[in-house]
Protein backbone atom coordinates (compact mmCIF):
# COMPACT_ATOMS: atom_id res chain seq x y z
CA UNK A 1 0.00 0.00 0.00
CA UNK A 2 1.51 3.33 -1.17
CA UNK A 3 1.22 6.24 0.41
CA UNK A 4 0.56 9.39 -1.87
CA UNK A 5 1.45 13.01 -0.77
CA UNK A 6 -1.05 15.32 -2.32
CA UNK A 7 -0.28 19.16 -1.45
CA UNK A 8 -3.56 21.52 -2.25
CA UNK A 9 -3.01 24.28 0.14
CA UNK A 10 -4.44 27.65 -0.67
CA UNK A 11 -0.91 28.70 -2.78
CA UNK A 12 -0.72 25.79 -4.90
CA UNK A 13 -5.14 25.55 -5.41
CA UNK A 14 -4.14 26.75 -9.06
CA UNK A 15 -1.87 24.17 -10.00
CA UNK A 16 -3.86 21.28 -9.81
CA UNK A 17 -7.49 21.79 -10.39
CA UNK A 18 -8.66 18.04 -10.57
CA UNK A 19 -7.60 14.61 -10.10
CA UNK A 20 -8.75 11.44 -12.53
CA UNK A 21 -10.75 9.09 -11.34
CA UNK A 22 -7.92 6.35 -11.58
CA UNK A 23 -5.42 8.55 -10.64
CA UNK A 24 -4.32 6.16 -7.07
CA UNK A 25 -4.76 2.70 -6.48
CA UNK A 26 -7.08 1.15 -3.53
CA UNK A 27 -5.58 1.34 -0.50
CA UNK A 28 -3.35 4.55 -1.51
CA UNK A 29 -3.95 7.76 1.02
CA UNK A 30 -3.51 11.12 0.17
CA UNK A 31 -2.60 13.66 2.39
CA UNK A 32 -3.99 17.11 1.93
CA UNK A 33 -5.12 20.30 3.36
CA UNK A 34 -9.10 21.08 3.63
CA UNK A 35 -10.50 23.34 -0.12
CA UNK A 36 -7.72 21.61 -2.27
CA UNK A 37 -8.45 19.54 -5.53
CA UNK A 38 -7.09 16.44 -3.52
CA UNK A 39 -10.20 16.73 -0.48
CA UNK A 40 -12.59 17.26 -3.37
CA UNK A 41 -11.20 13.89 -4.65
CA UNK A 42 -11.43 12.44 -2.01
CA UNK A 43 -14.79 13.91 -0.80
CA UNK A 44 -16.10 12.88 -4.27
CA UNK A 45 -14.45 9.43 -5.11
CA UNK A 46 -16.99 6.68 -5.26
CA UNK A 47 -14.31 3.95 -5.40
CA UNK A 48 -13.29 4.60 -1.79
CA UNK A 49 -9.84 4.60 -2.55
CA UNK A 50 -9.06 7.34 -0.92
CA UNK A 51 -8.85 9.24 2.24
CA UNK A 52 -7.32 12.10 3.96
CA UNK A 53 -5.08 11.21 6.75
CA UNK A 54 -4.00 15.23 7.52
CA UNK A 55 -4.92 18.37 7.14
CA UNK A 56 -5.45 20.33 10.76
CA UNK A 57 -2.47 22.95 11.12
CA UNK A 58 -0.73 22.58 14.00
CA UNK A 59 -1.45 18.44 13.98
CA UNK A 60 2.46 17.69 13.78
CA UNK A 61 1.94 14.03 15.56
CA UNK A 62 -0.71 13.46 12.94
CA UNK A 63 -3.52 12.29 15.88
CA UNK A 64 -6.16 15.14 14.24
CA UNK A 65 -6.11 17.40 16.90
CA UNK A 66 -3.80 20.20 18.38
CA UNK A 67 -2.56 19.93 21.67
CA UNK A 68 0.63 19.85 24.02
CA UNK A 69 1.81 16.46 21.86
CA UNK A 70 2.24 18.64 18.91
CA UNK A 71 4.65 21.11 20.89
CA UNK A 72 6.51 17.83 22.01
CA UNK A 73 6.54 16.29 18.48
CA UNK A 74 8.02 19.34 17.54
CA UNK A 75 10.24 19.39 20.13
CA UNK A 76 11.90 15.86 19.27
CA UNK A 77 11.99 17.18 15.56
CA UNK A 78 14.04 19.76 16.60
CA UNK A 79 16.35 17.77 18.59
CA UNK A 80 16.87 15.47 15.72
CA UNK A 81 15.25 12.66 17.98
CA UNK A 82 12.40 12.28 15.38
CA UNK A 83 12.19 13.28 11.77
CA UNK A 84 8.92 14.57 10.00
CA UNK A 85 7.72 13.72 6.86
CA UNK A 86 6.90 16.65 4.07
CA UNK A 87 3.27 16.83 4.71
CA UNK A 88 4.27 16.64 9.04
CA UNK A 89 6.38 19.92 8.33
CA UNK A 90 3.29 21.78 6.39
CA UNK A 91 1.37 21.51 9.26
CA UNK A 92 3.32 21.63 11.78
CA UNK A 93 4.95 24.95 10.32
CA UNK A 94 2.15 27.18 11.76
CA UNK A 95 4.28 30.35 11.06
CA UNK A 96 4.47 30.06 7.48
CA UNK A 97 7.72 30.35 7.12
CA UNK A 98 8.81 27.29 5.50
CA UNK A 99 10.20 25.16 8.54
CA UNK A 100 9.92 23.93 11.66
CA UNK A 101 11.22 26.25 14.54
CA UNK A 102 11.15 26.71 18.56
CA UNK A 103 8.89 29.71 16.84
CA UNK A 104 5.49 26.61 15.63
CA UNK A 105 6.16 25.25 19.26
CA UNK A 106 5.61 28.48 20.83
CA UNK A 107 2.97 29.46 18.70
CA UNK A 108 1.12 26.33 19.43
CA UNK A 109 1.43 26.59 23.11
CA UNK A 110 -0.04 30.18 22.76
CA UNK A 111 -3.02 29.06 21.29
CA UNK A 112 -3.33 26.26 23.77
CA UNK A 113 -3.20 28.79 26.34
CA UNK A 114 -5.58 30.66 24.34
CA UNK A 115 -3.00 33.66 23.97
CA UNK A 116 -4.15 33.26 20.14
CA UNK A 117 -7.37 32.31 19.07
CA UNK A 118 -5.95 31.17 15.24
CA UNK A 119 -2.45 30.93 13.55
CA UNK A 120 -1.99 33.09 10.87
CA UNK A 121 -3.71 32.19 8.01
CA UNK A 122 -1.65 30.42 4.40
Amino acid sequence: MAQLVVYGTRQFAAAVTTIGTNAFAPGDSIVCFEGSAAAAYCESSSAGNARVLANITGDANLDARVTIADVTAIQRCLAELEVFADYQTLLADVTHDGAVRVDDASMIQALLAEFITAFPAR
